[in-house]
């Protein structure tokens, strides 16, 4: 993914257009994330923060801290595609909430790339200092990760922002030492390319022997500029540095030219401004007099886009500091309603203990009566087959016995009729309720709840209930386990019969709702010949009646 963004596209979106329908929802979550990555990496539209924040969500609640982290920083770079700064910069904080620095598996990487945007915000907010926090930030912790390219650009965007504050010598030093590096790391076209401001600078000290040994490294070095010397789209802005030291050392043609060479490429103003001085120098009034014209009528369209700029800026602050209010008192609500609940929490615990020990109390009783009854009755069917397997046996051997055992099994056949008699005098309510307050119910049910950290089911959990399910409801368990169901068939008639939606069945089958009604359909056409899997529920009822 981070060598080669475009191929791990490729291959998300040949992924995306298989539509596998039994694909795990935690397979789903991972491929959108890596998706939403591919594409902001190949700044690709990226998705609405409506459809991106159930990924959020998912991460949010069951993620590692690593993931957290991705998750919030890919939201934020979906609210800074939408021009929604205050939004971009509340989720990029929340990534660096989840970012564990002392853990030796902490995604540096992402963690760099955090910082990164956050001080992009602040630069286009003119928060400076914050600006140059944020990018010495971005800078270590892509040393940390092994990658020295982007940990000396976040230095030299640093010195950028020392640049707009007017420190210009702590900006000199910073770029000095971001060339060091560079060199030192053999990266010489990037050394060249750090080269402009230091240009400019030298250039505005009218120090223009050393300028034009820069000006040499930079047109040679950088790999910007083509065979005829012009320099790469998207950089003619160097053109102005050109113009600036022929008029230095007075080659005022060479200015000339590369100043009109710069109003060509939409450099209006800086283009005029250039001319205005090479005309001055030159003593022809008239162009001076046009040129002057010309750059204030330029520097009138800047400072008006600057105004708009500035009001697009400082409204966007408003928003940023009117959602942190927001979000602020939204927290001391929460804390307000949370204290409010607890109390009634409490009141209503004291007032349930007396009622809810009396119904314990009951249901205990009701709950020993039926586990003998059922305890018995299984016990004389253990009896009946296994006194039918002797007689199987014996058969070849007597006729004479033949007749005694089958008195026998009469007998116990007797028996178990009488039992499958108490048993349907005692109400299926009460067996439910039973089985509902067993603990390996309970354990099952909570495994399904969204909010708790649950445990799933393990194969002596899975046993545990189909010995409670046997005991409080033989019929039904002598009609299922008779027939050839597969596991997860068999599974699915348990949980039906107590109940268990589709929803919480697929959780604890680990699979999905697709699945879980393929195996209601084929469970029920086995059992009752009826290919339909919501008539299983009703059909199993029948066992019992």
């Amino acid at each position: 993914m981070e060598a080669h963004p475009q191929a791990a596209y490729d291959s998300l979106c040949r992924f995306d257009s298989l539509e596998v329908p039994d694909a795990s929802r935690k397979v789903a979550m991972k491929c959108r994330m890596l998706m939403a990555k591919a594409q902001n990496k190949l700044y690709l539209s990226m998705p609405t923060d409506s459809i991106f924040q159930e990924v959020v969500d998912y991460y949010d609640s069951k993620g590692s801290d690593n993931e957290k982290m991705q998750a919030y920083y890919l939201m934020g770079c979906v609210y800074r595609d939408q021009k929604e700064a205050p939004r971009a910069m509340m989720s990029y904080k929340k990534a660096v909430e989840y970012a564990d620095t002392l853990s030796k598996k902490c995604d540096y990487c992402t963690l760099s790339k955090v910082y990164g945007q956050m001080a992009e915000i602040y630069s286009r907010q003119y928060l400076h200092s914050k600006a140059v926090e944020n990018f010495h930030k971005y800078s270590d912790y892509s040393f940390l990760s092994n990658n020295k390219k982007d940990g000396i650009q976040g230095l030299l965007f640093a010195s950028i922002e020392y640049y707009s504050m007017g420190d210009t010598l702590k900006a000199l030093n910073l770029q000095a030492h971001c060339r060091k590096l560079y060199l030192q790391s053999g990266m010489r076209k990037e050394a060249a390319l750090s080269y402009p401001r230091l240009i400019y600078t030298l250039l505005n000290r009218a120090n223009y022997k050393k300028a034009a040994h820069y000006m040499s490294l930079f047109e040679s070095q950088s790999g910007l500029f083509d065979s005829h010397h012009n320099i790469k789209q998207g950089h003619e802005h160097y053109y102005k540095a050109k113009g600036l030291y022929f008029l230095g050392i007075h080659r005022l043609d060479s200015s000339e030219y590369y100043f009109r060479k710069l109003g060509a490429y939409g450099m209006k103003y800086e283009s005029c401004n250039g001319l205005l001085s090479v005309f001055s120098k030159l003593d022809q009034k008239d162009s001076v007099k046009k040129y002057a014209v010309l750059s204030e009528q330029e520097m009138d369209k800047i400072l008006n886009s600057t105004q708009a700029d500035a009001v697009i800026q400082a409204n966007s602050l408003y928003d940023y500091e009117r959602l942190q209010k927001q979000m602020s008192d939204m927290v001391i609500q929460e804390e307000k309603n949370k204290n409010v609940l607890l109390l009634m929490g409490f009141i209503a615990l004291f007032f349930s203990i007396y009622a809810y020990n009396k119904y314990k109390n009951n249901l205990r009783k009701k709950e020993i009566r039926l586990a003998k009854l059922n305890k018995e009755y299984l016990q004389a069917v253990d009896n009946a087959q296994n006194t039918i397997a002797d007689y199987m046996e014996l058969k070849k051997n007597t006729t004479l016995f033949e007749q005694k055992m089958i008195k026998k099994i009469n007998v116990l056949q007797d028996v178990i009729d009488q039992y499958e008699a108490k048993l349907e005098n005692v109400k299926q309510s009460d067996r439910i309720i039973a089985i509902e307050n067993s603990d390996i119910f309970l354990k099952f049910k909570n495994a399904t709840t969204p909010k708790l950290k649950a445990i799933l089911p393990n194969q002596d959990d899975w046993k545990t209930l189909e010995i409670l399910f046997k005991q409080y409801f033989p019929l039904v368990y002598a009609k299922i386990s008779r027939t050839k169901l597969s596991t997860q068939e068999f599974h699915v008639c348990v949980l039906s019969w107590l109940k268990f939606d589709n929803r919480e069945m697929s959780i604890l089958l680990q699979t999905t709702t697709s699945s879980i009604c393929n195996a209601k359909q084929k469970a029920n056409y086995k059992l009752f010949d009826q290919n339909s899997a919501s008539s299983l529920y009703k059909n199993l009822s029948t066992l019992i009646q």
